[in-house]
């Protein structure tokens, strides 16, 4: 069981942090707009749930799949990413795309 309190687990977690460690880190990624220019947001709980995100976003088809959905709007997404040492074996949506109302 992890270190976690049973209240934190509504949320996607932090796998990495729970004892003993699951090798699965989340990144929050996202479009947001301000008055001088649109800004990608990739930020992950720990370094290599930024790589993971980055590995995602770079695997052929996931650009083009994200911009069919959410266009040229602003969104946020969870990206989940399972790794090996410092490489990244497998990613997926933890929370799919959303476009800001």
């Amino acid at each position: 069981m992890g270190h976690h309190r049973p209240e934190d687990r509504r949320g996607v977690g932090f796998p990495v942090d729970n004892y003993p460690a699951e090798h699965t880190d989340v990144a929050y990624i996202g479009r947001i707009r301000t008055d001088e220019a649109n800004v990608f947001l990739i930020a992950g709980v720990h370094a290599i749930g930024s790589v993971g995100a980055i590995h995602h976003l770079s695997t052929p088809g996931t650009a083009e799949s994200l911009y069919a959905v959410v266009g040229e709007a602003p969104f946020s997404a969870v990206v989940r990413s399972t790794f090996d040492g410092a490489t990244i074996t497998a990613t997926d949506y933890a929370v799919p795309p959303r476009v800001h109302s």
